[in-house]
């Protein structure tokens, strides 16, 4: 793959710059150089058509005839994603919630010839599942390394988007690592500024060599009702996938059949940024820490508390929160850990028992408009008509921030409209007369730490 091929969109913007002749060519050898790259794995994606008992887990957002048609059956629930060929023997990879509860799964080749597809193996956690298609593929993709990505690397994704084949979305890398989204028990996600839509999760994404770097989730769909909720409108241009690296080492478990179950430590964590190592004492900057713990976690029992720093897993050192993600992953349910933590400046030692992962569910947020602060945002105290919109307990969670001053002090520490406020300098939030009592007479360059549901932020007023 030529260079012009990957700094492609860089050329975009300075094609005008060049002769009207030399434009030409070079968009042009451009074009051609991606046709060939889609050309040379385009044959090694499928559609995966999954045949339940009802009607009831069909997406309202596919086409029902179009689906109908390609099953050639009446009256059945149906889903449809995407996928690719692994191997000679017709394995492929989709996502585990394409293929979940069905009766008959069948893939659709390039050209439109379908096979029955049996599951082999699945990781619920991590939302992948195998496939074995009887049929020869007539293409396997190759996999590359998402370790290498970095923001602004090429990416392009395959998917066949409500029913529709072949289609392919040229985008770039945005960031690698996302994770607190609360929509799998597994969270190290690559973001793309890429579009996807029903059909497409479980189709690979791929890198200018033309070799597949993550796989396309159903992430999106959870993540843009949750920011609808909030926002009042709908996410576009976001997309979601799930890091290949993560998938390689899980091959050979995933062709041996049967279901993968990951252990589970029961913490939410953050990376340590230099305005938390300040506040946490922390100098060298290693170590992830602890946003939330999970009532009656194996963390809790362990003694883990929010706000202890995490610096070994198992021995192993930890310097961001996708490491420990994967090291967890690694372990099996049941095995025991040894975490090294620290905790108001004092080195704890403690030993975990790794659980099978609990479901965890997105939480819808309250919308608010009121005026922003020396903070630079609002807050509500909950009532008990909020919490139970939220599903919490309302006596543990007192205040909801309900507007965020766009680049203000809280806008700039990382807070959202929809936080919920537990802690603020490390004392409890119970309602409004706490946070007044906190917030009265903030001073310019004064520092607050506030701890919400998706972790700690300094908010520095200005």
């Amino acid at each position: 793959m030529k260079t012009y091929l990957m700094g492609g969109i860089f050329l975009l913007f300075f094609a005008a710059l060049l002769s009207p002749a030399d434009a030409s060519s070079t968009l042009t050898d451009m074009s051609r150089e991606m046709a060939d790259l889609v050309e040379r794995v385009g044959p090694a994606v499928i559609q995966v058509i999954a045949e339940r008992d009802s009607r009831t887990h069909m997406h309202p957002s596919l086409d029902e005839d179009m689906i109908k048609k390609l099953l050639d059956a009446e009256n059945r629930g149906t889903s449809a994603g995407s996928g690719f060929f692994v191997d000679e023997q017709g394995d492929l990879l989709t996502t585990a919630d394409v293929i979940s509860g069905a009766k008959r799964v069948v893939v659709i080749l390039r050209g439109g010839r379908k096979c029955d597809a049996e599951v082999k193996g699945i990781d619920r956690s991590l939302n992948i599942a195998m496939l074995k298609a009887d049929t020869t593929p007539p293409a396997v993709a190759k996999f590359g390394d998402s370790e290498s990505l970095k923001p602004g690397s090429l990416a392009i994704a395959f998917g066949n988007p409500y029913g529709l084949s072949e289609s392919v979305v040229w985008g770039v890398v945005a960031g690698r690592g996302r994770s607190g989204l609360g929509v799998r028990e597994i969270e190290n996600f690559i973001q793309l500024n890429a579009s996807i839509n029903p059909g497409d999760s479980g189709g690979p994404v791929i890198n200018a060599q033309g070799e597949v770097i993550g796989i396309l989730t159903a992430a999106l769909g959870n993540l843009d009702e949750q920011h609808r909720a909030r926002e009042g409108n709908s996410v576009h241009g976001i997309a979601f996938a799930i890091p290949i690296n993560q998938v390689k080492e899980l091959i050979p478990r995933l062709k041996a059949g049967g279901e993968i179950e990951h252990g589970w430590l029961g913490v939410g964590v953050q990376e340590l940024t230099p305005a938390l190592q300040t506040e946490f004492g922390i100098s060298d900057g290693k170590g992830v820490l602890v946003a939330t713990v999970v009532e009656s976690g194996p963390a809790q029992r362990a003694g883990v508390r929010e706000g202890d720093v995490i610096r070994s897993f198992g021995g192993v050192p930890l310097k961001d929160p996708r490491e420990l993600v994967d090291l967890v992953s690694k372990r099996t349910v049941g095995e025991k850990v040894v975490l090294s933590v620290v905790r108001d400046g004092k080195e704890r030692i403690l030993e975990v028992e790794l659980v099978k992962p609990a479901a965890r569910a997105g939480v819808p947020v309250e919308r608010v408009a009121e005026a922003a602060g020396d903070l630079g945002l609002s807050v509500q105290e909950v009532t008990p008509e909020i919490a139970a919109r939220l599903g919490i307990e309302g006596e543990r969670y007192g205040i909801v921030v309900t507007d965020v001053q766009p680049g203000g002090p809280a806008s700039r520490a990382g807070v959202r409209k929809g936080d919920l406020v537990y802690e603020m300098n490390r004392k409890r939030i119970e309602g409004l007369n706490d946070w007044s009592t906190l917030t009265s007479g903030a001073k310019a360059g004064q520092k607050f730490l506030v701890r919400t549901q998706r972790g700690f932020f300094v908010i520095k007023v200005e």
